[in-house]
């Protein structure tokens, strides 16, 4: 709600206060981001979520791709947020608290323009009562555009992000203009991941990880045991893969997981 006076300039957002309050119960966000679509990203953050639920902690994950989002159709969710007093509880799979525009669109198209994204976000924001958290995984959308400079403006607790790359050196070009891009917006990079990784293991990604300063948190191997998963929609099956057990080994790198319970 916004309260506008005579000359219709805005006088105070009352959501912000509101994400402020919502922000206040999570302790920690991790966004994931590559700036590149086709990297795996969306999968790496819903597997990431579901590893952190199974190992005990109070996670949710925010999927913020307008245009094409992706988490709920992976983690096979199809039922809506509920209605509550404190605002729209998420749907919850394997202890993950999961919420996206992907719930309320489904399959149709969402054509927006700039502000109105950021007004979804915002409205998503406020509206979304994840409750106490010790993790939100915030999905980015590609590149670095309306959704990503909501996110950084409204997701002000305690952050980081971890950047995906693949072995190809497109992927890697543009991973190393997305991270230079959260220096300047001073978003601690927690560290860099080379996923879809086969055989071959060419350091491209371990590179721009020294160049930058930030750590090499790992190879995630190209599983296609994980590929008939989602395409089963097997989402619990997910933490028991190689790319899982990969994925495991990147959050410990980061100092997210300690250890295996």
């Amino acid at each position: 709600m916004t309260l506008r006076c005579k000359n219709d300039k805005e006088i105070i957002d009352y959501r912000e206060s509101l994400i402020r309050k919502r922000l206040s119960k999570i302790s920690s966000s991790i966004f994931i981001g590559s700036g590149k679509g086709g990297v795996g990203k969306s999968l790496i953050a819903a597997t990431m979520g579901l590893i952190l639920s199974s190992e005990g902690f109070k996670t949710g994950l925010l999927d913020l791709d307008m245009h094409g989002p992706s988490s709920s159709a992976i983690l096979n969710i199809n039922e809506l947020p509920r209605e509550e007093k404190e605002g729209l509880k998420p749907p919850t799979i394997c202890g993950l608290k999961v919420m996206s525009v992907g719930l309320f669109v489904k399959d149709s198209p969402l054509p927006l323009g700039g502000q109105a994204k950021r007004e979804i976000l915002k409205e998503l924001l406020a509206i979304t009562d994840f409750a106490t958290l010790d993790y939100l995984i915030v999905d980015l959308p590609p590149g670095t555009g309306d959704e990503s400079l909501a996110a950084i403006n409204f997701i002000t607790n305690n952050r980081g992000v971890i950047l995906v790359s693949t072995p190809s050196l497109l992927s890697l070009e543009v991973v190393r203009r997305t991270a230079y891009f959260f220096i300047d917006m001073k978003i601690k990079i927690l560290g860099l991941i080379e996923n879809m990784v086969r055989e071959d293991k060419f350091g491209y990604t371990y590179k721009l990880a020294q160049e930058l300063g930030a750590p090499f948190l790992g190879y995630v191997p190209f599983d296609e045991k994980v590929m008939f998963i989602y395409e089963k929609l097997e989402p619990k099956s997910l933490i028991n893969t190689k790319f899982s057990e990969a994925l495991k080994n990147v959050l410990i790198n980061a100092k997210i997981l300690r250890h295996y319970h």
